[in-house]
Formats: C-alpha cells, sequence, structure tokens
C-alpha cells in the first residue's frame, strides 16, 4: 500500500486529537514493547508517550494487554506522521507492537507460513474488534472515526508484512511474478477510486469512507497473498471463481456512466472522468495479469488465475453498486445493494443499484 494511506489515516486522527494537549515525545517510562533496531525502539517509545488518543480507562482495566497495545498503535499512526517518519520505520515499528502483544499474550506462533500470516491476521482484527466493542459502549461519531483508521491502518500494515513473508517463496518459483509491481497497479486502482470523493457533498464524512476505502482495498490485497501462499506452500488453488467477459464490464460501464451518482450530479463531468480513470487502471492491472499468467504453470498458474476471476468479480460488484459501500445512508440504502458474497446468480441478475434502490422504494 503506499503512503498516501497514511496521509489520510493522519488527517483523519489529527482532526480527532485537535484541541487535546501533547506532551510530546520521549523515552516512555515504562516500556511495553521492544526492538532491536534502536531507531525503531525510539519511534515505538515515542508512539507510547504520544497521548493525543487515551484508551478508555475501564477497557485498560479489564483489557490491559489489548489497551497498551492499541494505545501505542493508535500513538504510531499520528506520531509517525506528524514527524514525517518513514513508511518502513512506521510498519517495523507496528510489527513490534504486535509480537510483543503476541508474546504478552502467549499466543503460539508456529507452522507453515500461510498459518503464521492467519496468526498475524487473528490477532491484528481481534485487537481492531476490541477497540470497536470500546466504543461502542461510548458511541461518538469521532470514535467510529477512529475505528475507521485502525482498520485501514491494519489492512496496510499486514500486506506489508505478508509482502515480505512470502516474496522468498514466491521467487523460488514464480521469479516473474513481481508482487510489488503488482501492489503499484493495485494501489492506482484503489486511490482513482477514492478519487471519486474529491466531488460531490459528503461532508465531514468523507476521510472515514477513503479509510473505507483503502480497508476493502487492503482486505483483497490479503486474501490475494494468501491464495498465492496456498498454492505455493500447500499446492492448492483455493475456491473457484467463475470467469467474466470483458464485455460484461463494458456493458455494465455504460449504465454506471448514466447512473445518478454520475449524470445527476453537478460534478458529473469530472466523476464521468473519475468512472473511466478507475475503469483504465483495472484492465490495465488484468492485462498485466493476463500475460504473467501465460508465464506461470501447474497448480500456481491456476490460482493465479482464479484470483483474476475473484478480482474482475469483486470490480464489477463495485461498478454494480456504483461504487457506494463505504458511504453513509439509511438501512434499505445498503440493503440495496450487492453484498460481497453473493452468488454468481445474484451477480448476473443484479443490474444496477439505481434500479433496486427504486424498486425497495416503491418507486417503481
Amino acid at each position: 500500500m503506499n503512503k498516501s494511506f497514511l496521509l489520510i489515516v493522519s488527517v483523519l486522527l489529527w482532526t480527532i486529537s485537535c484541541g487535546k494537549s501533547n506532551k510530546g515525545a520521549g523515552v516512555a517510562e515504562n516500556r511495553h514493547f521492544t526492538s532491536d533496531d534502536p531507531v525503531i525502539q525510539v519511534l515505538i517509545d515515542s508512539a507510547e508517550s504520544h497521548d493525543d488518543f487515551t484508551i478508555n480507562s475501564t477497557f485498560a482495566e479489564q483489557h490491559p494487554m489489548e489497551g497498551k497495545a492499541l494505545q501505542a498503535i493508535l500513538g504510531l499512526t499520528q506520531y509517525g506522521w506528524n514527524n514525517d517518519i518513514d513508511e518502513e520505520k512506521i510498519y517495523k515499528a507496528a510489527d513490534a507492537i504486535f509480537n510483543g502483544y503476541i508474546k504478552e499474550a502467549k499466543i503460539a506462533k508456529n507452522g507453515s507460513l500461510l498459518q503464521q500470516m492467519e496468526i498475524d491476521d487473528t490477532v491484528a482484527h481481534k485487537l481492531s474488534a476490541y477497540e470497536t466493542s470500546m466504543n461502542s459502549e461510548n458511541s461518538d461519531y469521532w470514535d467510529i472515526r477512529i475505528s475507521s483508521s485502525l482498520d485501514a491502518f491494519i489492512a496496510s500494515y499486514l500486506n506489508w508484512k505478508y509482502n515480505k513473508l512470502i516474496a522468498d517463496s514466491i521467487k523460488l518459483k514464480a521469479p516473474m511474478l513481481d508482487l510489488k509491481k503488482e501492489a503499484a497497479l493495485h494501489d492506482t486502482v484503489t486511490v482513482s477510486i477514492r478519487s471519486i470523493y474529491d466531488y460531490g457533498d459528503y461532508g465531514s464524512s468523507v476521510g472515514m469512507i477513503r479509510s473505507c476505502i483503502m480497508e476493502k482495498a487492503g482486505r483483497e490485497w490479503t486474501d490475494y497473498q494468501k491464495a498465492l501462499l496456498s498454492a505455493v506452500d500447500q499446492d492448492k488453488e483455493g475456491k473457484q471463481y467463475t470467469k467474466i467477459e470483458k464485455s460484461v464490464f463494458d456493458k455494465q460501464l455504460k449504465m454506471l456512466l448514466s447512473s445518478e451518482k454520475a449524470a445527476g450530479s453537478d460534478d458529473s463531468k469530472e466523476i464521468k472522468k473519475v468512472f473511466m480513470n478507475i475503469y483504465a487502471n483495472f484492465w490495465k492491472w488484468m492485462d498485466y495479469r493476463e500475460n504473467i499468467s501465460k508465464q506461470l504453470n501447474g497448480t500456481l498458474k491456476a490460482a493465479y488465475i482464479n484470483q483474476t476471476n475473484k478480482f474482475k468479480r469483486n470490480m464489477l460488484i463495485h461498478i454494480k453498486n456504483c461504487f457506494s459501500e463505504c458511504e453513509e445512508g439509511p438501512q434499505d440504502y445498503f440493503d440495496a445493494m450487492l453484498p460481497e458474497d453473493c452468488t454468481d446468480e445474484e451477480l448476473f441478475k443484479y443490474t444496477t443499484f439505481d434500479e433496486e434502490y427504486a424498486k425497495r422504494s416503491g418507486d417503481n
């Protein structure tokens, strides 16, 4: 994931922390998380002492380990960006914090690389779930924004870690598979989707929407990394996804460009350009994948093609939903959307969000 993600997180968290005192960074009096790298240790200490965000005292008493880890991660995202810390260092510090929590919680970390990845994934999202639960007891718009930022940061951190874990395994069996280059193509698509919200009247929700988009994209990439590692280490293709021809997308794009979101907006011309840009970036990435798949063989090739089908399926759902999944709205608004786990029959039967929402609203 690229550095623009950290900008979104920092802007959200800076907004949340406005008006609160910042005692500054320094050596933590009670060091909870450690690193062998002295530079990273200084960053961790600074994050722990960065008190713009204070974990709920009741929660901290009931869940002391989780409270310390969450406090450190939230401080890290804020302090790291405010002081222009290198992205790699921020992720290394986060890794030390998560590993410190795993050690203190006595969570066994062994088995295959895929199993270790699953442990990291489970622990990171467990902490995120704790934070969400804590906030639900004190429902506050600002707390919701913290949750959105934390989810996006965790997704980005896990992608960074998984890339490092699987790089050697992939290079041995498929040197032509350049995950770094492909991640950049994936990021370009995500950034272009996020740019939808450069237009329209979304008010203070824009930051939260963009974090949600980044979190979903991060989760998508994480699933892909797991599928590749499963193919390389365990010779498994994974769940099968139906191939979708480009002609289906071309037809759906025309509907998207005539949707209420595109044609009914004061910024219609600009939004249509954004949609076209998303489409062009996506197919540039898919063409790249098509070329790579021709150079692969065996289970890895089958798994790679299958993941291409999954990426296409995800994009078709986004297009049919007019890229509105992360927006705010009444429950019937979201009920009208095509869910991620829809069946193939539901996917191809569903026309557009506008049509489905109109049906549910009784306009037709």
